[in-house]
């Protein structure tokens, strides 16, 4: 089918495909290439058997009497053509990465804006960042992985608070990622939008549930269903992965160039998460938590909307926040699950009264008993997803 369009074959072999693969199907291929490092990994050395490798496929092309193309590495070296003709700049400014000082008291920063539109608090708890050389290994991807998944949980708790009858803020969340544009520090992020007459509420209740889940980790179940929806996603990826657009890719790009985060593809990561995310208990994940809240490098800042009537927390009350955070006595976080059906009784099941095609845009619409009409349409867009809108239809509105 390839060919048929007027384009040539390929195949790629990673470093530890062995070639006896193509013995049948060489005779259909244009071009192989050669990986002589493990792709998706920067700072890698070359793999010495690579060379063998060669060797062992020329003999296979030349005894088949193919004229069959052998690379190494092509799209590096095609890189390197193309942009070979954009001069190296002789005065090059010198990137120089500056370290970012401890502290031992919190930094904490108040700044009201015009064009803020609400109060926002940003935590840091600052850590050093993993060096660009280190992060070509499984041992990077098992850490960023036990990140995500305290992301996951935490977050769920913070959310747990917006859905009481009486939420202490607007919205909340907590990731690990960079201390703003810092190459040599990172930090443990925590983020508030405050209700603008209970700020200092606001925060003490994020600060207090970082510190619960510093103090007493996560629980059991908590870690089964966070991992589970991880690789849920994971695996929604890899099925989606001939569907992904060029921004993924190139935002990937971006970082392996300017950060050397790895970039082992979908199918690689598929196969990796999926056999050490069983092997990480949430005892190893609690470890790591511990070490993400810290009880100094902390910095602080606050953003307000310039509003005469708005009355913002001083940093000396700030500063007490933090202090009290880590003094209060605290219970371990309590995981209510239920294991009773989402509905008690099933509803009983009506009929379908219609069924008309709009060959148009090739939609099905149903008419059911009970009046609501279900328009189906099939589409290829994504391979794993099923969208669902219900619309209430009013004179003069809809609600949805």
């Amino acid at each position: 089918a390839i060919k048929e369009t007027g384009m040539k074959a390929g195949v790629t072999l990673n470093p530890h495909t062995p070639i006896c693969l193509l013995e049948d199907i060489i005779q259909d291929v244009d071009m192989v290439l050669l990986m002589s490092v493990n792709p998706g990994f920067g700072g890698q050395r070359f793999i010495e058997h690579s060379v063998d490798k060669v060797a062992r496929l020329r003999e296979m092309i030349d005894r088949k009497g193919l004229s069959t193309m052998i690379e190494v590495d092509a799209v590096e070296a095609k890189i390197k053509t193309m942009f070979a003709d954009i001069p190296a700049q002789p005065n090059a400014a010198e990137r120089i990465y500056y370290p970012v000082a401890d502290n031992k008291e919190p930094i904490i920063c108040i700044l009201k804006d015009k064009e803020q539109p609400h109060v926002q608090v940003l935590l840091f708890n600052k850590h050093e960042a993993v060096p660009d050389n280190q992060k070509g290994n499984v041992d990077y991807l098992i850490q960023q992985y036990a990140k995500n998944l305290i992301s996951i949980m935490l977050n769920a708790r913070l959310n747990e608070l917006v859905q009481t009858a009486n939420p202490p803020y607007i919205y909340a969340r907590a990731d690990d990622s960079n201390f703003f544009v810092a190459k040599t520090k990172d930090a443990f992020l925590g983020i508030v939008v405050c209700k603008e007459d209970s700020i200092e509420n606001g925060i003490a209740a994020m600060l207090r549930e970082l510190e619960r889940a510093r103090q007493f980790g996560f629980t059991e179940t908590e870690y089964n269903r966070a991992r589970a929806e991880y690789l849920r996603q994971l695996e929604s990826s890899y099925n989606e992965r001939d569907k992904q657009k060029n921004e993924k890719y190139v935002n990937e790009y971006v970082r392996h160039f300017l950060d050397n985060e790895p970039i082992p593809g979908i199918e690689n990561e598929y196969t990796i998460i999926n056999q050490i995310a069983p092997n990480i208990p949430v005892a190893a994940i609690n470890q790591l938590m511990k070490g993400l809240i810290t009880d100094d490098n902390q910095a602080l800042a606050l953003f307000a909307p310039e509003k005469e009537d708005l009355k913002l927390p001083s940093e000396a009350a700030i500063a007490k926040l933090l202090k009290d955070a880590k003094t209060e006595k605290l219970t371990a976080y309590v995981d209510k699950v239920s294991d009773e059906p989402l509905m008690a009784e099933a509803p009983k099941g009506g009929k379908i009264v219609s069924e008309s095609k709009d060959d148009i845009f090739g939609a099905t619409t149903l008419t059911l008993s009970n009046g609501v009409k279900v328009i189906i349409k099939k589409t290829d867009f994504k391979a794993d997803e099923i969208r669902m809108k219900g619309v209430s239809l009013e004179i003069g509105r809809a609600s949805c």
